[in-house]
């Protein structure tokens, strides 16, 4: 998993050095995404020390440097024993700071469901994010965008925190 995070650092540190479009009036404009997480871990409670998941957002430009928007964030994997499912349901924005280089941030409900063998428990708790995210424009509507961010997220004293990787399609309409 140090292969794929450090990979997925590299590719968004590229992405914005390497990548200078001049920005189209976006304002107004939705903008959808897909894509796929990978999550690394601070603390040893929180099982393994990484996992993969996948996202699904809009977001709305109200100008040309801020957009606000909604996410779904997913993903699942086990905890001594105990199979955990991670749903992040989230309030984003996103700020340019260059071009094709942005800060984005998150803050949202998260529910966590634990399963162990028969029994069953959910738990819902407020999660924040916070990090970077660099754009390749692929077309006039699509791109490919790159995230590097920190989770902040504790359910039932299990800390979640730690750093995520994201590598999305993006479609404005």
């Amino acid at each position: 998993m140090k292969k794929v995070s450090v990979f997925m650092l590299l590719l968004t540190l590229i992405l914005a050095v390497t990548t200078n479009v001049s920005a189209s009036n976006s304002t107004g404009k939705w903008e959808e995404y897909i894509g796929i997480n990978f999550y690394n871990f601070d603390e040893d409670e929180a099982g393994d020390d990484s996992s993969e998941g996948f996202l699904i957002g809009a977001r709305k430009w109200s100008n040309e440097r801020l957009a606000f928007g909604g996410e779904w964030d997913y993903t699942s994997y086990g905890v001594d024993g105990t199979d955990v499912t991670l749903n992040g349901f989230l309030g984003t924005f996103t700020y340019k700071l260059l071009d094709n280089f942005s800060l984005d941030g998150a803050l949202g409900i998260y529910r966590g469901k634990f399963e162990n063998g028969g029994s069953s428990d959910s738990e819902n708790d407020l999660g924040a994010r916070i990090g970077l995210e660099s754009k390749l424009p692929l077309t006039d509507n699509m791109a490919l965008i790159g995230r590097t961010a920190y989770r902040f997220l504790k359910i039932e004293d299990v800390d979640f925190s730690g750093l995520e990787f994201s590598l999305a399609l993006t479609n404005k309409f």
